[in-house]
C-alpha cells in the first residue's frame, strides 16, 4: 500500500503593527536534550511549557522500554540505545487488552476443539528478559496433537464498517522467535485464513503479501520484533488479535488443526507487550495488568504571554527538524487562524485519509479559512519515513516560501497574509483537535522576521 511520508507545512499570515521584534525562539534537542537549557547555545526565547497528566513509556539511551512519570517530557532513542531521535510527541490512546503481557488470564483464549488447546503458555520465563528490561516474557509454544493453533484476545471491540475505513485498530505485540519460523497475526478468533492473517517469517523478516492488509513491523533488539496491523472490523469475527502458528510463509490452513509432524519444541516463540489501540498506527507502549489503561497526550506549548514576546503579526520565518514514527503518518508545519483559537503550530500530523495516504506529487492547494477569510498554504512531498526531515519557511503579505531538505516546495506571491491577534504557540499538535506529530523533534527555530530565501534554503 502506498503511503504519503510528508513534512507539511499549512500557512496562514496577516497583519499589523509596527513594533521591533528582537528575541527569537530556539531549541537544539539534538545536543541538549531539554526543553529550557540553560546553555543559550542551545536555546533561546522564553520557556516551553509541557503536560501530559499520565505516565508513558519510551526507548531509553540504555536499549530498553522505560517509564517516564506525568508532565515529564521523553527524549527517545533509537530502539537499541545507538541514535537520538528527539521530543517525542504522541496523541492520546488507550491500550484496549486489559492483560497485555499476562496470556493466562480469561481475557486471552487458546482456541480448542475437542481434544483440547493445541497452545500452552508459559509464563514470566526467568532466563529471557522483556524489551523493558522485566522477566515477564511468556513462552507460547504448540500441542502438536490437540487443537488449533492459536491464541486470541477474546474482548475485543467492535464497531461493523469497512475495513479499511472509519474506525480503525491497531493490534500489535512483541515477539521473539524461539524454534518457529512462522507466525500468523491476525483478526479472526480461530482461522489462520486469506484476508484475516497474515504470517511472519524470522528468518527473511516481514509478511507474506497479498492477504490481511496494514501490516507493519518493526525490529527492535536481541531478535525482538514489533509486529501488527490495522483494520476495522466488517462483521463480530474480525474484531479479534489472533497469534498462531504457521507451516510456511504462504501456506493457509483454515482450521488450524493439529499438526502432528511438527514436534512440541520445533514450534515455539516468546511474546509479550500486545496492544489494542483505536487508530491508524500503533504508539509507544502502554502496559496493562487487569484494566484497560490511557496514556495522555503530550503537549507541549508556550503560555500566550511568552510567546507574545517573541511573535511578530507582520513577517515570520520558522524551521523545524524531525521525523515521523510510521509512513502513513503525515506531518506539517502550521500558522493557522482558526474558528477555535488562533494558534501558530509546529508539526503535527494531518488526517489519515485513503487520499492523504496515496498522494505522492509536490501540490500547492489553496483552502479557504474558517475565520475572517485566511488562505491557507498546502505543499506535500514524499520522504523516506525513517530520515529525518528538516522544513523552512518565510512568511509574510503576499510573500510566502518553503522549502524542505533544500529543495522548494512551493511559492506563493498572492492571496498569503499573516494571521492577526495569534494567542498559542503549540509544538507538535493543534489545540481543540487530535492532530499530534506522533514523531519526534530535534529541532525548532522561530524567528521574529522574513528571512532571505537563501538563508532559508541553507537552514534545511
Amino acid at each position: 500500500m502506498a503511503y504519503n511520508n510528508t513534512f507539511k507545512i499549512w500557512a496562514g499570515q496577516g497583519g499589523a503593527g509596527g513594533k521591533s521584534y528582537t528575541i527569537e525562539l530556539y531549541r537544539d534537542f539534538e545536543q541538549d536534550k531539554q526543553l529550557n537549557s540553560t546553555n543559550l547555545s542551545y536555546r533561546s526565547g522564553p520557556n516551553i511549557e509541557f503536560s501530559r497528566p499520565t505516565a508513558a513509556t519510551f526507548y531509553s539511551n540504555l536499549s530498553t522500554i522505560q517509564t517516564i512519570s506525568i508532565n515529564a517530557p521523553r527524549f527517545e532513542y533509537s530502539h537499541d540505545g545507538t541514535t537520538f531521535k528527539g521530543l517525542l510527541i504522541e496523541e492520546q490512546r488507550t491500550n484496549l487488552a486489559e492483560y497485555s503481557s499476562n496470556f493466562t488470564t480469561s481475557t486471552w483464549r487458546p482456541a480448542t476443539s475437542s481434544d483440547g488447546p493445541g497452545i500452552s503458555i508459559e509464563s514470566n520465563i526467568t532466563t529471557l528478559s522483556a524489551p523493558d528490561g522485566t522477566l515477564t516474557v511468556s513462552k507460547m509454544y504448540m500441542n502438536p496433537a490437540r487443537g488449533y493453533r492459536s491464541i486470541t484476545w477474546v474482548e475485543s471491540p467492535f464497531i461493523a464498517g469497512d475495513a479499511n475505513a472509519g474506525n480503525m485498530y491497531a493490534r500489535s505485540i512483541f515477539i521473539k522467535r524461539d524454534t518457529a519460523r512462522y507466525i500468523s497475526i491476525g483478526c479472526d478468533g480461530v482461522t489462520n485464513a486469506v484476508n484475516t492473517s497474515n504470517i511472519f517469517d524470522f528468518e527473511d523478516p516481514g509478511f507474506n503479501e497479498g492477504n490481511l492488509f496494514n501490516m507493519f513491523w518493526e525490529y527492535i533488539r536481541d531478535g525482538w520484533y514489533r509486529i501488527g496491523y490495522y483494520r476495522g472490523s466488517t462483521n463480530s469475527n474480525t474484531n479479534k488479535l489472533t497469534i498462531g502458528f504457521s507451516p510456511t510463509r504462504t501456506n493457509y490452513d483454515n482450521t488450524l488443526y493439529p499438526d502432528t509432524t511438527i514436534s512440541e519444541t520445533a514450534s515455539s516463540v516468546f511474546i509479550w507487550g500486545a496492544q489494542v489501540e483505536q487508530g491508524f498506527l500503533p504508539t509507544s507502549y502502554i502496559p496493562t495488568s487487569g484494566t484497560q489503561l490511557t496514556r495522555a497526550a503530550d503537549k507541549a506549548f508556550l503560555l500566550r504571554n511568552n510567546f507574545l514576546t517573541v511573535y511578530n503579526p507582520i513577517s515570520s520565518s520558522i524551521f523545524i527538524k524531525g521525523s515521523r514514527t510510521y509512513p502513513y503518518n503525515a506531518t506539517y508545519l502550521s500558522v493557522s487562524n482558526l474558528q477555535k483559537g488562533r494558534y501558530i503550530n509546529l508539526g503535527a500530523r494531518v488526517g489519515e485519509t485513503e487520499e492523504v495516504q496515496q498522494a505522492n506529487t509536490l501540490s500547492i492547494v489553496p483552502v479557504s479559512g474558517t475565520s475572517g477569510g485566511t488562505t491557507f498554504i498546502y505543499a506535500e512531498s514524499l520522504e523516506d519515513v525513517t530520515s529525518s526531515q528538516t522544513v523552512a519557511a518565510g512568511i509574510e503579505n503576499n510573500n510566502m516560501v518553503l522549502y524542505q531538505n533544500q529543495q522548494l516546495v512551493s511559492l506563493s506571491t498572492v492571496g498569503v497574509s499573516v494571521p492577526v491577534g495569534i494567542n498559542n504557540f503549540f509544538i507538535g499538535s493543534v489545540e481543540g483537535t487530535d492532530t499530534f506529530l506522533n514523531g519526534h523533534i530535534l529541532k525548532l527555530h522561530y524567528w521574529p522576521y522574513r528571512l532571505d530565501n537563501a538563508t532559508l534554503s541553507a537552514q534545511t
